[in-house]
């Protein structure tokens, strides 16, 4: 089958004498090169284990794949191949990976029989014998030699250039069983039968044929396989076929197959645009010739570099990401962007190329960034970068109110970078309840008046800086303002309501001893009854005063217990304590003339 790849790709081409001297001496140098300048590359390879074993129908195993690498790598993909009719997918698992980021989750499709998948690791990456990848369930369906294969692939270094490191692929072998005592299958001629044709069109020999190509379906699309099937039917009395692979659009083919052959595969086949040649013969005649058009590509876009515009560290919170490749044959299609645990999101080749990239808006903090550029072929490069996002730096809270009354207005001072906004934020009991905003000057002083009042209670006030590219800085150390009505207020309320009492007990007191001098007045006969009352009532203001002042000394002891009284409100405080002294010595003084009169 190789032969006759290079048979048909030589035939469409011609060689002079001298082409083939220097063909010569280019293979000689090659050898030279070869023998004396060994290759320097450490070698890396994809391989599945284990690679061989025998199962029965209806059975589940399971293939691992893993990478083995002598240099660090970070990213590795593939596509691997089997054969539908023998085995089908029933799950991929990604557990124990080495891989931390995946460009493309794995996935499957058993109608096409094939699995791909695209990993990344990030820095310092991976080197070893055996990396884990993934592991592939599969369930057998048919007896026969089943072949799991690497059908495309790559392990891209570490070196920050995406250099393709990839060796070796270790493929699998295995074979699916019949239990004893079932009859084999009648076997399957691989042959792809040909159509019967229908009863109301006859082709001739002057229709010209249609090719198909399902490893290359679209003609003026490019693909990066390397092996290519062209399919097409034979009608009723073609005996033989005439195909060529060249380069040329018009090239007459000439290898004959007869009887006709129905499909060709080729392999191991060269980049660029190429064309496969049919012809097809019924009787003695040779029909009109068929062309169809491949493109191949299977180069990944040149290496390149993913750099932040102004260094690694910035403060810009959406920073200009430089970045761009070429590709010689098929072109650049996409990128594909990730940064941080953010979402993939994808820029045309046309923007990027004639607009630097501006990131998306991003909060402070260290992230990685994934580019990955995609030829239209599928091939793709990767480039990492990192970054870091800085803080601004934070304003500071100067001149500060330690306490408040609650229908004061609040005064505040800072600094902060010039020219910037400065967002004031009050909390209490861990709960934000205003919001203000207010500008610094150009020598960094800002100034705040909330002329809202304040409820009772502790509050906790910050600050945050924004710029006008939208960074944000870092908050500011949180002040504490304690919000209550002044001191001699609470204690006069306290002096109003003893007084209050003392009023009113002395006002009782003194219409019971007038009562009693009344009637002690007009009825002498009752003077005794009078001194006794006198004398009861006298008892009964002592105990109501001794019961007052034991209550006013211990509300007056937790004001004297309490720091941070003025001089002004230790002095109503003493006064309060003279005040029940004095009373008390009055009203006694009073009721004692009473009794005496």
């Amino acid at each position: 089958m190789e032969g006759e790849n290079k048979i048909l790709q030589k035939i469409g081409h011609s060689c002079s004498l001298r082409e083939r001297k220097g063909l010569f001496l280019l293979f000689f140098a090659a050898v030279f090169a070869l023998v004396f300048f060994p290759k320097t590359t450490q070698a890396a390879s994809l391989f599945l284990s284990p690679s061989s074993g025998s199962f029965g129908v209806n059975k589940n195993f399971s293939i691992g794949v893993y990478v083995s690498s002598d240099e660090a790598m970070n990213a590795a993909s593939s596509e691997i191949s089997f054969p539908h009719n023998k085995v089908e997918v029933v799950s991929i698992s990604k557990s124990g990976s080495i891989f931390n980021l995946w460009a493309q989750d794995p996935s499957f499709s058993n109608n096409a029989g094939t699995i791909s998948f695209e990993g990344i690791i990030l820095n310092p990456g991976y080197s070893g014998t055996a990396g884990k990848i993934l592991t592939v369930n599969f369930r057998t369906k048919s007896a026969g030699a089943v072949a799991v294969v690497f059908s495309t692939g790559s392990i891209l270094a570490n070196d920050g250039k995406g250099t393709n490191i990839l060796d070796i692929f270790g493929n699998a072998q295995f074979n699916i069983n019949i239990p004893t005592g079932t009859p084999a299958p009648t076997p399957q001629i691989s042959q792809t039968p040909s159509p019967s044709p229908s009863p109301s069109i006859k082709p001739t020999s002057s229709s010209v044929p249609q090719i198909t190509s399902p490893s290359h379906p679209d003609q003026n699309g490019w693909r990066n396989s390397t092996d290519a099937k062209f399919v097409w039917e034979l009608p009723h009395g073609t005996n033989a076929v005439r195909i060529l692979y060249s380069e040329n659009s018009k090239d007459t083919p000439q290898i004959i197959y007869e009887p006709a052959i129905s499909e060709k595969e080729l392999f191991n086949l060269s980049d660029g645009i190429h064309y496969f040649h049919l012809q097809l013969k019924k009787g003695k005649e040779w029909g009109p010739i068929a062309h169809y058009k491949i493109q191949i590509d299977s180069a990944p876009p040149e290496p390149f570099e993913a750099k932040i515009q102004g260094g690694n560290e910035t403060t810009n919170p959406a920073p200009i990401l430089l970045f761009d490749t070429k590709d010689e044959l098929s072109g650049i299609d996409y990128y594909e962007i990730k940064i941080g645990e953010g979402n993939m999101f994808l820029a045309s080749a046309q923007i990027v190329h004639s607009n630097p990239f501006k990131m998306p808006f991003q909060s402070a903090g260290k992230r990685n960034i994934f580019v990955k550029a995609v030829d239209k072929a599928g091939n793709y490069t990767i480039a990492m970068a990192e970054i870091n996002i800085l803080p601004l730096e934070a304003p500071i809270i100067t001149d500060f109110p330690q306490s408040l009354l609650p229908e004061s207005s609040l005064l505040l001072k800072g600094t902060a970078i010039p020219e910037t906004k400065v967002t004031i934020h009050i909390e209490k009991s861990d709960r934000e309840i205003r919001q203000i905003e207010t500008q610094s000057d150009k020598e960094g002083k800002w100034s705040l008046i909330d002329s809202r009042p304040f409820k009772k209670g502790v509050y906790n006030i910050w600050a945050e800086v924004t710029d006008s590219l939208g960074a944000k800085s870092s908050p500011s150390v949180k002040v504490s303002i304690l919000v209550n009505p002044p001191t001699f207020i609470r204690i006069g309320r306290i002096v109003i309501d003893y007084l209050s009492i003392i009023i009113t007990l002395a006002g009782m007191i003194t219409l019971v001893i007038f009562g009693a001098i009344w009637s002690g007045r007009s009825l002498k006969k009752k003077i005794r009854n009078i001194k006794k009352r006198v004398a009861e009532a006298e008892n009964s203001l002592s105990r109501v005063f001794d019961a007052l002042k034991e209550e006013a000394e211990d509300q007056i002891s937790k004001f004297d217990s309490k720091s941070g009284l003025n001089e002004k409100e230790q002095k109503i405080v003493s006064n309060l304590k003279k005040a029940l002294e004095e009373s008390e010595k009055l009203l006694s003084k009073k009721i004692k003339n009473i009794g005496n009169k």
